[in-house]
């Protein structure tokens, strides 16, 4: 039995060990470790970012990176 995950029509174009934090009542608080991959859709060709906690795999990170974004 095999795990969906919705990766599975993707190419990973690279991916970094990270933490990600937010801004949250005046202070910055940890939404967890792990790996941030670029993920490339092998059909549609968008590119999204994702990532997921280390232990519980939870997805912390998840949208798509769009080349009419002003701050890329």
């Amino acid at each position: 039995m095999s795990i969906i995950t919705g990766e599975e029509n993707e190419e990973v174009l690279d991916k970094f060990r990270t933490k990600l934090y937010r801004w949250r009542d005046t202070e910055f608080k940890e939404r967890g470790a792990g790996d941030l991959k670029f993920l490339k859709n092998k059909e549609t060709q968008r590119v999204r970012i994702l990532m997921r906690q280390d232990k519980t795999h939870k997805v912390v990170a998840n949208f798509y990176v769009s080349p009419k974004d002003p701050l890329c």
